[in-house]
């Protein structure tokens, strides 16, 4: 059991420490490593893995908020214990304080996001059998699509609150063609609005169909792709120059160039477009199994009435068999008194067509509504 929370601050933390155990380490690989004291640098290189295995174990069965505390608590200790150490040794923390000092933030304000968009305490159907890889942006070993939605969504947005965008681009953009935070708003909404929907269209679904499953990826699948398409139209409708550019050619026509610059379509369009392909791949999973099913039930299929009536068929045109070939023998025996070189009339048994019904596996290729 985990929880969205859960999975994406896992994932945070063990980048961030990864990112400074890479750092250090090639720090003392460079030329100037013979000013820098090494065997030191070694120990919060250790220290750093042994916090990354502790967030690894960290359980999912507790409450968002509890959560965030022992996260916080464990970080906490761990730069409080290297912190000694370094001034046992006459040594700054260096980049490694500043390093767990940004990872408590970043938890805090991860924390706060998903409160805000109301993603808290959402426990997630995990398949037991995929291991979880926190090496890679991943959701696959989710059970249900909708988690799978839930999770690239709530990435977005922490991804957002965590590394927010604030260059001198940006404010120049901001100034003379668009409005930077009015377009991140409307993407927002589109992305709320499409996950409170896509609940709602869900629970409208038969779950007693064979095909519930499928249908349900479907679903998702048309929810997810019309963020995509959302996420078009607002970047469209905040296109720069929108009647375009007037200039005289050399005829002295008037004509308007149709203008190019509009906002990018950014980590919404990558997050969404993950989700698809898992979504994609979730469904294709579920349809195999679905074929396999069948395929097994008809394997082990009793007989049906079918084959029941072509029986009781068979064992009708016996009897009259019988009956044919007993009156043929009296014939014989009748005949054989008056005149034994009469020739026998042979009865021949009627012909017997059998058909037999096979049962064919009907499967069913969904398409998208």
């Amino acid at each position: 059991m985990t929880t969205i929370f859960r999975d994406i601050v896992v994932f945070f933390v063990v980048h961030e420490l990864r990112d400074e155990q890479s750092r250090a380490e090639a720090k003392n690989k460079s030329a100037f490593s013979i000013r820098r004291n090494t065997e030191f640098s070694q120990y919060k290189i250790d220290q750093a893995e042994k916090l990354k295995s502790e967030v690894l174990n960290l359980p999912g069965d507790k409450k968002d908020k509890q959560l965030l505390e022992d996260i916080r608590e464990l970080v906490l200790n761990y730069k409080t214990t290297v912190a000694a150490e370094c001034k046992r040794n006459k040594l700054g923390e260096g980049k490694f304080g500043e390093a767990l000092t940004k990872v408590i933030s970043d938890v805090d304000v991860i924390y706060l996001t998903l409160k805000e968009k109301k993603l808290l305490d959402i426990h997630l159907e995990i398949d037991s059998q995929v291991e979880p890889n926190y090496h890679l942006l991943t959701s696959e070993r989710y059970v249900d699509p909708l988690h799978r939605f839930y999770y690239y969504a709530a990435f977005y947005f922490c991804h957002k609150a965590v590394n927010p965008n604030n260059s001198w681009f940006t404010g120049l953009l901001d100034f003379l063609l668009w409005n930077s935070v009015e377009v991140s708003e409307e993407k927002d909404d589109i992305l709320l609005r499409s996950l409170h929907s896509c609940q709602n269209a869900l629970d409208e679904l038969d779950t007693k169909k064979e095909r519930y499953a499928i249908a349900r990826a479907n679903r998702v699948l048309d929810f997810v792709q019309g963020v995509l398409r959302g996420n078009v139209a607002v970047c469209v409708n905040h296109a720069a120059l929108k009647d375009g550019v007037p200039l005289v050619t050399g005829t002295l026509a008037n004509v308007n160039i149709t203008p190019t610059l509009k906002p990018t379509r950014g980590f919404l369009k990558y997050y969404m477009e993950r989700a698809e392909t898992e979504i994609e791949r979730l469904k294709t999973k579920l349809e195999l199994e679905l074929r396999t099913r069948e395929q097994t039930s008809n394997t082990h299929k009793p007989p049906g009435h079918d084959a029941n009536q072509s029986l009781s068929q068979e064992k009708q045109v016996t009897d009259e068999q019988e009956k044919d070939a007993a009156a043929l023998n009296a014939e014989s025996k009748k005949t054989a008194k008056t005149s034994v070189h009469s020739n026998l009339s042979l009865l021949k048994a009627p012909k017997v067509n059998k058909k037999h019904d096979e049962d064919e596996s009907l499967v069913l290729t969904p398409t998208h509504q």
